[in-house]
């Protein structure tokens, strides 16, 4: 059984449970029909169905134990924490639900990231090999190791071709498993000269061509990003928590009101969470290149 995230039990034991949930989990799944092919994409081989259930016990189990210990609280404190363990409970229980659901799209997103990161590379490793005069089934088995996830689905589909698969069935299986639409694009290219007989050397030097001009454009793109966003970083990471201080400070010294403790460590936190949030938002908008 694949690894889901946030389980709380073996995967045996969780598979167990969730067959009670098969029913809610092939209803709910009839409602996310994109479920089946991001499952898939991520290489997890478990139906939809069965996945939401999943999902369903382990937000379920999460909730539970957020309510229980809400309650434990509200016991030992003599509170009544009854209505905010309802919420609480019912607010993680939808967060937990769906951060589940997400992770085979989380997955896939990875994969697609690294896929096209040696993307280009590859296809001019197979462009030389084919231009040399190698077959195109010996070219891509020259592209099989060296290029991280792009070697992996050239193995994947030379072992396919080596299986009894025709190239051109084992390319398009390739392209219905993966989400990079340039990774896809370019296999549909190598197909179609492969059914029209046109020189795939000429397929591939056009595909390389307009990768790359993606590329350039891309990085532009992303250097005219950097300009707004390293704005806001120095207002809100620089300017606002300097002049608030100052702020803060000229205040307590008119009215004569003491600053609580506290207020200083909170501050340095919230930096700190900026700071780590700004950098991997930063990340997240890099071209795969």
């Amino acid at each position: 059984m694949n690894k889901i995230p946030f389980s709380p039990l073996p995967p045996a034991a969780m598979d167990k449970i969730s067959n009670n949930f098969i029913a809610l989990g092939e209803l709910f799944s009839r409602m996310m029909p994109s479920l089946r092919e991001q499952l898939y994409q991520a290489e997890m081989e478990i139906s939809s169905k069965k996945y939401v259930a999943i999902a369903i016990v382990t937000a379920l189990f999460y909730a539970i134990l957020i309510f229980f210990v809400l309650i434990m609280l509200s016991i030992i404190l003599q509170m009544d924490f009854i209505p905010i363990a309802l919420m609480l409970s019912i607010v993680f229980y939808a967060f937990m639900f769906f951060s589940v659901l997400s992770y085979p799209r989380i997955i896939t997103m990875r994969r697609m990231r690294k896929l096209e990161t040696n993307l280009v590379p590859a296809l001019r490793h197979l462009l030389i090999e084919v231009k040399s005069g190698v077959p195109l089934f010996q070219a891509m088995m020259g592209v099989t190791k060296g290029y991280g996830e792009v070697s992996e689905e050239f193995s994947k589909i030379v072992t396919d071709i080596n299986t009894g698969k025709s190239e051109t069935e084992a390319i398009n299986d390739a392209a219905r498993r993966n989400a990079s639409f340039k990774f896809r694009r370019s296999l549909w290219q190598i197909t179609n000269a492969l059914k029209s007989g046109s020189d795939i050397g000429d397929a591939l030097q056009a595909i390389i061509e307009d990768l790359s001009r993606e590329q350039v454009s891309a990085i532009k793109k992303y250097g005219q990003e950097l300009n707004p966003w390293t704005m806001i970083y120095m207002v809100a990471a620089v300017i606002i928590p300097s002049l608030g201080l100052t702020f803060l400070v000229v205040i307590s010294s008119f009215t004569g009101a003491m600053m609580p403790p506290i207020i200083f460590p909170l501050i340095l936190f919230g930096l700190i969470l900026f700071q780590l949030f700004f950098m991997n938002f930063v990340k997240s908008r890099r071209p795969a290149i």
